[in-house]
């Protein structure tokens, strides 16, 4: 079977600046932001970034999927690109792996897009 995959790209009223530290350097702090999440903070599995990152992963409580297992998997703030994989315990069988890479791009010093 050939992986599935999706992506969408969206604009969104800050600097990329502003878009990259709530995206990487609050990557545990999905909580904060993120609909459906119940909960997130560091993962102890992962203590160390990688290529630079603040964190190398985080756990979090997500309505549907149960508890997760986000680890980093790249870095590059230079690029604005951070890449990660999603371990959960109400993953549908159908599904063998959940990756995702976020980048975002500056479209103006208060616009940018994010793309994931």
């Amino acid at each position: 079977m050939e992986p599935q995959t999706s992506s969408s790209k969206i604009t969104i009223d800050a600097s990329a600046a502003e878009v990259w530290t709530v995206l990487a350097d609050e990557f545990v702090d999905i909580a904060a932001w993120s609909p459906g999440v119940k909960s997130s903070g560091p993962n102890p599995a992962t203590p160390d970034g990688i290529n630079g990152s603040r964190h190398g992963g985080r756990v979090a409580e997500i309505e549907g999927l149960g508890h997760t297992d986000v680890r980093i998997t790249a870095y590059d703030a230079q690029h604005l690109t951070l890449s990660y994989t999603v371990e959960a315990e109400n993953i549908p069988g159908f599904i063998e792996r959940i990756t995702n890479t976020w980048t975002v791009t500056a479209d103006g010093p208060a616009s940018s897009s994010l793309e994931a």
